[in-house]
């Protein structure tokens, strides 16, 4: 008898020839499923991640347009460094930032100007309210209410802002005390602004809080009264709430006003 072949030591039987077959088919069918969800899959990152670079792109090339341009106003500084401009020009830049506009930015050109480039659609008012000096002051009013919109005396001193003669209040924290800020709505639906002190503020905030129960503090921008809540409890976590009859805007130039410093000179 012949030895058997190679070819018939490796024969199969047919029904396991045909699972190996089916099985291999299954296998190629898979593969194509996963290729063609892959593919999906990248074709759908590719898109939204295009979408994204137009976006950007679009938001650069069309948000600052307008050029604004402010000047010391000589008629209340006759000599400026360029250290303040500097200075001017950064806290600016900083407010705008917080109000939304992370593009714009201010800088200071070579004959003294303060140049910025704005959205084509802020308003004049709006670019008013961001060259105000920007002191806020809260202020002991003892048991005496005082209106909002009056401009009052405090002992405070700071240049470039009104003096009227009156009595003078006293000032418990300025911008200076402020840690963080920010905006939300009260369950009214009205706006409010949210502060936290520094470990400094939150102190002197907590002993006068503690001592003056039932005492109105007013809350003031250069000097003109916004707030004037009465102290209900003591404020001991340097954490809180100033409400008003505010606008979402107005809300936020407060709480920007409030995070930064007050401008070292005047504009126009």
């Amino acid at each position: 008898m012949r030895p058997p072949t190679l070819r018939q030591i490796l024969r199969f039987p047919k029904a396991l020839q045909k699972n190996m077959n089916t099985s291999f088919t299954q296998q190629q069918n898979s593969s194509k499923k996963i290729v063609i969800v892959a593919a999906i899959v990248g074709f759908v990152l590719c898109l939204f991640a295009g979408l994204g670079i137009l976006y950007l792109f679009g938001q650069i090339f069309q948000e600052p347009k307008t050029k604004v341009i402010f000047e010391p106003d000589q008629s209340r500084i006759s000599t400026v460094t360029r250290g303040e401009l500097e200075e001017t020009a950064h806290i600016l830049t900083h407010r705008w930032n917080f109000l939304g506009y992370p593009r714009v930015s201010f800088d200071v050109s070579y004959n003294g100007e303060i140049v910025g480039h704005l959205p084509d659609d802020i308003g004049i008012q709006f670019i008013n309210r961001t060259k105000e000096i920007g002191l806020v002051e809260f202020v002991d009013f003892g048991y005496t209410p005082v209106a909002i919109g009056t401009i009052v005396n405090t002992d405070f001193e700071y240049d470039y802002l009104p003096q009227v003669d009156d009595e003078k209040w006293h000032t418990i924290i300025t911008n200076g005390e402020m840690d963080t800020t920010g905006v939300s709505k009260a369950d009214n639906g009205n706006y409010v602004v949210n502060f936290i002190l520094t470990e400094k503020g939150k102190n002197i905030l907590a002993d006068y809080t503690n001592q003056n129960y039932n005492s109105y503090l007013g809350i003031l921008i250069d000097k003109v009264v916004i707030s004037a809540p009465r102290v209900s409890a003591p404020i001991l976590d340097g954490r809180g709430v100033i409400n008003g009859a505010f606008s979402e805007e107005s809300a936020r130039f407060l709480a920007a006003d409030l995070r930064y410093p007050p401008l070292p000179i005047p504009l126009k």
